[in-house]
């Protein structure tokens, strides 16, 4: 059986504090962003040591406070570290941190609820807004993976690789 190389990143809170998230400031200018020097790096570890990744690991924290702005970033890098990669997306397995819920969204959830004096129901998913709005257009051709509420996990099969991934959500 062959090994299986793991890419699993963790932490990238892309958002208005994000360190390596800008945009050049003229057509010449070289951009200077996480993704570029992943891939810098990525490209050097198969060039010098045969490695390059089998599947893509996202633990939470993707943004840094589940805004809209923050998801579409986050798609950009993502979308781009999986083409040059070149795995397919059912490679890649994530599952949203703390950072990655929208708490504003979620105080809305429970004023309204106020309003209309309703108990909020657990587990307050208008909190997931902009996370489960990236997941679900990320996944769209592969309707067999799924964020759900009513989950506190997330299994990503990846049948080739004989592998399967439960991703824990620890924002319930």
């Amino acid at each position: 059986m062959k090994p299986i190389t793991l890419l699993h990143l963790s932490d990238t809170q892309f958002g208005r504090n994000h360190r390596f998230n800008r945009q050049p400031l003229s057509d010449d200018e070289s951009v200077d962003t996480l993704l570029s020097r992943l891939i810098d790096d990525l490209r050097g570890l198969e060039r010098d040591h045969q490695l390059k990744p089998d599947a893509l690991i996202l633990t939470g924290d993707l943004s840094e406070w589940g805004m809209r702005s923050e998801f579409e970033e986050v798609e950009t890098f993502v979308v781009g570290l999986v083409e040059a990669l070149g795995l397919s997306r059912d490679r890649v397995a994530m599952v949203p941190g703390n950072h990655d819920i929208n708490r504003k969204a979620c105080e809305g959830y429970f004023a309204e609820c106020a309003a209309d004096e309703e108990e909020p129901r657990e587990p307050f998913w208008p909190k997931w807004k902009w996370y489960s709005a990236f997941f679900e257009q990320f996944y769209q051709d592969h309707p067999g993976i799924e964020f759900r509420a009513d989950e506190p996990w997330t299994l990503f099969e990846i049948a080739d690789l004989e592998l399967v991934v439960a991703g824990l959500n620890s924002t319930m």
